[in-house]
């Protein structure tokens, strides 16, 4: 396995949603999450990787989210604008730092499906939830349990969730901005404060919120592209990477070779 397909899992963008008890969008008291999650490589083989440990941090103000995790391999930084509908994902490894930004435009054509090697369509995850009557606090939040099985091309993920419904986000963090292949969180009724799953290949992934300060003391200034790095649009992103950068693995990863590497 090599580091790049560790980055799948490593770096953290974010999709939140905030809303009230009965569903209407309103805007937050400020909020920081720390979190943490670990990377564990398939038992057995010859993969030489340990586990992966990431540190999270989320800043909530507003429209505007940040997400900044470290690791072993990879600084990584998302950044959302809500109110001009951008993304900006930063990535520091090997000694330099760059970046990528796109904007969220009204799609004007009908959004074409994804195609297998002879082809044909490929089908599309299916999620079910299943609700368990048990109860855990985690960071001071008193949380119920999920299990989320994902179905996709003959394969199946269960995805073991522990969930609150105290805080006012509906959507999870997630790594790279577009989670991890598999679904289910956007359909729980709380916000995910834990989860664990195992991924196609064997390898498990471990998150946990070990914190959450409410009414946070954070300055507008936390949401600046930081110096010293080169942001380029979407469109400039080089072969090879996807939105949330190398496809080293489901779902890509967050990063991959510098540009030119």
């Amino acid at each position: 396995m090599t580091k790049q397909f560790l980055w799948v899992t490593l770096a953290v963008g974010v999709s939140l949603t905030l809303q009230t008890k009965r569903g209407q969008a309103q805007e937050t008291a400020p909020m920081i999450i720390k979190a943490t999650q670990v990377f564990t490589p398939p038992d057995g083989g010859d993969d030489p990787n340990p586990p992966q440990e990431t540190s999270i941090m989320v800043y909530i103000k507003g429209n505007h989210v940040k997400s900044e995790s470290k690791s072993d391999v990879q600084h990584t930084i998302v950044l959302v604008d809500k109110d001009a509908k951008k993304t900006t994902q930063l990535y520091e490894n090997q000694g330099r730092k760059y970046g990528y930004y796109s904007i969220d435009t009204p799609r004007t054509t009908p959004r074409q499906p994804r195609l297998d090697s002879a082809g044909n369509p490929r089908p599309r995850p299916s999620t079910n939830i299943d609700y368990i009557d048990t109860t855990m606090t985690i960071a001071g939040y008193k949380c119920k349990k999920a299990l989320a099985k994902t179905s996709f091309a003959g394969r199946n993920i269960v995805t073991e969730i522990w969930y609150t419904e105290d805080l006012p986000i509906k959507e999870p963090i997630q790594t790279g901005g577009r989670g991890f292949g598999f679904g289910g969180f956007n359909q729980l009724k709380g916000f995910p404060m834990a989860f664990t799953t195992t991924v196609f290949n064997g390898a498990t992934i471990q998150y946990k919120v070990t914190k959450v300060t409410v009414n946070a003391d954070i300055k507008d200034s936390e949401f600046d592209v930081p110096k010293g790095y080169d942001v380029k649009p979407e469109s400039e992103r080089p072969r090879g990477q996807g939105f949330g950068g190398f496809r080293g693995g489901p779902g890509g990863g967050p990063g991959g070779p510098p540009p030119g590497d």
